[in-house]
């Protein structure tokens, strides 16, 4: 990996992550080991955040919460899905319609706010989707 790289994390490896799964674990000893710095695509906190209230009880659903939040103030946020990002979702969705593998929106909203911000690598379980997005570099674990 280049130094100085942007690297996005997506949402399952950060629920894999904050559940202490042992690969996501040191995977991401791995990327801080690295000269990379660690973003967030918006869409990403917004799916955790929606995940963290997922649990009925109060209490475990503010726990959640808390451990969310905490995570998403040590990390840089990419953002906005502006008129930029959208073009170039448009522009991955046409390609992978033409294609007959049309990709999920979220992951798609996902790594155009990526690429908008300039972050082509994306850390994620879900190397499906996002390896069908040219100019995208997946890391898995």
């Amino acid at each position: 990996m280049e130094p100085m790289t942007t690297v996005a994390l997506d949402t399952s490896f950060l629920i894999d992550f904050l559940a202490g799964d042992r690969a996501a674990k040191r995977k991401m000893q791995e990327l801080e080991e690295e000269i990379v710095t660690l973003a967030v695509p918006s869409i990403v906190a917004y799916e955790l955040l929606v995940l963290s209230s997922a649990d009925r009880q109060p209490e475990r659903q503010q726990k959640a919460l808390n451990i969310v939040e905490t995570l998403l103030s040590r990390l840089p946020i990419l953002w906005p899905f502006d008129r930029r990002a959208a073009r170039l979702a448009a522009d991955i969705q046409r390609a992978n319609y033409a294609r007959g593998t049309p990709l999920s929106v979220r992951d798609l909203l996902i790594a155009a706010t990526a690429m908008s911000n300039g972050c082509n690598t994306i850390v994620t379980r879900n190397k499906r989707d996002f390896e069908r997005i040219e100019g995208v570099h997946v890391e898995s674990y």
